[in-house]
């Protein structure tokens, strides 16, 4: 028992090691703008709020700068930031409507393959996060009410693991990043310590 506990806290702090540096390197990205606009310095605004702690301001921020951007790349970088503080903040609908937007993200055509792929890869950790936590179940719920992801979770033998794996390799299929390569691998530690328990 003693064990599980330990497995547990080893996953849990691997998985916010993981939130965290994903919030480094992804978000912290510029939009690619060649000059100081209007956009970009209401952009350095949200990240700014973002920084103070202000999650219900940033989250604002990053919500009115979605429509004023000139490029989808752009709008859509500042989607996915909202997605993920609207995951931290968790407060009502909140994890339902991060996953509407990485849901959306990722089946947009007209989005580059990097941006659909960040979008799984997220939602994977989101997923990976939530797990951890035990509070998976009412999003994969949530999620897998709608194709792709009902038979991805079924391919999956419906279990949390395999499917957030799933979604680890399909971001890695449509893009190849550190991040997706990195998801596969801890859950995949993971699933071995845990097998080697039994």
């Amino acid at each position: 028992m003693n064990n599980k506990k330990n497995l547990r806290i080893l996953y849990i702090l691997l998985v916010v090691l993981v939130v965290f540096w994903v919030a480094a390197s992804f978000f912290r990205r510029q939009p690619a703008l060649k000059k100081e606009s209007d956009f970009l310095a209401r952009y350095r605004n949200a990240l700014a709020l973002e920084d103070a702690g202000n999650i219900d301001g940033a989250l604002r921020a990053y919500m009115a700068l979605g429509s004023d951007a000139g490029k989808k790349d752009d709008a859509t970088h500042v989607k996915l930031h909202g997605a993920f503080l609207l995951f931290i903040r968790n407060r009502g609908d909140d994890r339902n409507r991060a996953i509407d937007i990485y849901t959306s993200v990722a089946r947009d055509g007209d989005v580059s393959s990097p941006y659909r792929a960040s979008s799984l890869a997220n939602l994977a950790y989101m997923l990976q996060i939530a797990f951890a936590a035990d509070t998976v179940d009412p999003l994969l719920a949530y999620l897998t009410r709608s194709e792709p992801y009902a038979s991805l979770y079924v391919d999956a033998g419906e279990k949390p693991i395999p499917f957030i794996r799933a979604l680890f390799k399909e971001a890695e299929e449509l893009s190849p990043t550190a991040l997706a390569k990195f998801g596969i691998v801890s859950l995949d530690v993971v699933s071995y310590l845990d097998g080697a328990e039994d």
